[in-house]
Parts: C-alpha cells; structure tokens; sequence
C-alpha cells in the first residue's frame, strides 16, 4: 500500500473493519483513488483538488498520466486472459470510500471492460487527513472534532 495511511492511528483508534463483496464494477464506480487528474502519486492532496471517483476514470482514461493508462490496460488484458476476483484495502469514511490498495485492478477493471467481482477489506473511520492525507478534500468530508 503505497498512500500516506498513518497505520500507526487506525490501530490506536481500534476502527471496525469488515469485508465487502462486490460483484460488479458498478458497486464501485462512486469510491475514490488516491490519483488527482493528470498527477502521479504523490502530494497532489495539497493542491486542494479532489481525488478521482473510479467513474471518472472510467469515463475519460485521459484524466490520468499516460503511464498510469498503459498499465491499466496491461492489467485488463491479464484479467481478460485469466479473470478472477479482485483483492483490495479501502477505508469508509462516512461520506464515502476511498480505495487503499487495489487501485489499478479496480480501474482496469472499470474502464476497460472487466466484469470481475471484488473483495474489499473495509476499515471504517473519520473523514481525518490525520490518518489518509486524501482524506483533506474528498466531496461530503465534515470536520473532524
């Protein structure tokens, strides 16, 4: 997992955390990624800009780096050639999901065709940049007291 999740509060804190299947793409196409438009991993959160909704990126690919589009392609091949469900981390913030780990196979899986189902382990917490920096400007966020 490559975010800023500071592991060290989630585990202080004791948050719930629970599966999830979903069974089609659809069930997460409203979740964020970590990815900002046309930025790579990195600090974009400080520029004020929302992350990604998966249904952005998969209704226009070009939002992101072309870097980041070859290798969801080359991911969706692979699921297209060997399709099975897909594994990912996400955190539930009350207004919202944001997706830890997972993020490339749940967009290659959206935004190229794929129809796998998915197992999302949830940790579910506060809206606290504290704990996931992306966490400063994602749609719906309500102070943390």
């Amino acid at each position: 997992i490559r975010v800023l999740f500071d592991w060290t509060l989630l585990r202080s804190a004791n948050y719930p955390v629970r599966p999830r299947l979903l069974r089609h793409p659809t069930e997460w196409s409203a979740w964020l990624t970590p990815w900002y438009a046309a930025g790579d991993a990195g600090d974009d959160y400080l520029r004020g800009e929302a992350p990604l909704r998966f249904s952005a990126v998969a209704e226009n690919p070009g939002v992101l780096t072309a870097r980041r589009q070859e290798k969801l392609r080359a991911i969706a091949a692979d699921l297209r050639r060997s399709p099975h469900a897909l594994l990912v981390a996400a955190y539930d913030y009350g207004a919202g999901t944001i997706v830890l780990d997972g993020n490339h196979r749940l967009a290659a899986a959206i935004a190229f065709g794929g129809e796998q189902p998915a197992l999302a382990i949830t940790v579910s917490g506060p809206a606290d940049p504290a704990i996931l920096p992306d966490l400063a400007n994602v749609p719906g966020r309500r102070p943390v007291s």
